[in-house]
């Protein structure tokens, strides 16, 4: 199984988790593009895409651009550039929309090439969902594209509904639920054994929701437009999913559903 790892959706987490239920001799990732599951030497014969409401992960990269991360690696790679992201999460994200406006956010990027040597906020799953390569940004991501690759996966996530996630994936693979999948016992739900891999290691103070102001939220939307069609319309298979399995188990798997973006 391929499991795609989207910068700030729950990739690590992802990867153990669905590791438990398959194997991880059995299991590939990357931080690439969705075509890199077409890898022949591997021999890969599902996916897993897991994407996540786009402002809550826009949020989360400008923390861990902010941040660092945390100690190790990613403090290393952005030496030279660290010191350059914006104090402020509205500063961040205004500078990305006035780059998307000039038509300066396109053409081939690397990391260092970024002004601030870390992710690039626009339409970011769209982008990873269609890339050929992940530092090539096309002037305008292709909808259609994402679309029909996330429709194509053989496993779509939620990570606003992780744990459900996981129990859809057990469901699918293993052709049973655990115990921990019935949302209406309290006790055996919460004795899921998941994981939550935090990049935020040294406890660096973070940006959260609840003090961003409306105004910059319209930014962060408009520049997830694609990421936000993206996002409805693979929550809208998801639940339908859920449901099914459900149906076919006789057991409440969700019992808050995520709401559309």
């Amino acid at each position: 199984m391929y499991v795609l790892h989207i910068a700030k959706v729950g990739g690590c987490s992802s990867v153990y988790d669905v590791s438990m239920a398959v194997g991880r001799a059995n299991v590939f990732t990357s931080e690439l593009c969705y075509l890199d599951r077409f890898d022949p030497e591997k021999n890969i014969n599902s996916t897993m895409v897991m994407l996540r409401a786009p402002r809550g992960h826009v949020l989360s990269q400008y923390n861990h651009c902010a941040t660092g991360g945390g100690e190790g690696g990613w403090k290393n790679l952005m030496a030279g550039t660290f010191d350059l992201v914006p104090k402020t999460f509205g500063e961040w994200v205004m500078n990305y929309r006035e780059l998307q406006i000039q038509n300066a956010s396109n053409g081939i990027i690397e990391i260092h090439d970024d002004p601030y040597g870390c992710y690039r906020p626009i339409d970011r799953q769209s982008h990873i969902l269609t890339c050929t390569q992940p530092d090539i940004y096309p002037a305008e991501v292709s909808i259609d594209a994402a679309l029909h690759n996330m429709y194509e996966a053989e496993h779509v996530g939620i990570l606003e509904a992780y744990q459900e996630s996981m129990c859809l994936l057990h469901a699918r693979k293993q052709g049973a639920l655990p115990a921990w999948c019935n949302c209406n016992d309290a006790m055996q739900w919460g004795q899921a054994d998941l994981s939550h891999v935090s990049h935020n290691d040294d406890g660096a103070a973070i940006t959260l929701m609840e003090s961003i102001p409306e105004e910059t939220l319209q930014v962060v939307d408009a520049l997830t437009a694609n990421d936000r069609m993206l996002y409805n319309a693979a929550l809208q298979r998801f639940v339908q999913e859920i449901h099914e399995v459900e149906k076919q188990y006789g057991t409440k798997i969700m019992c808050a559903e995520p709401l559309p973006v």
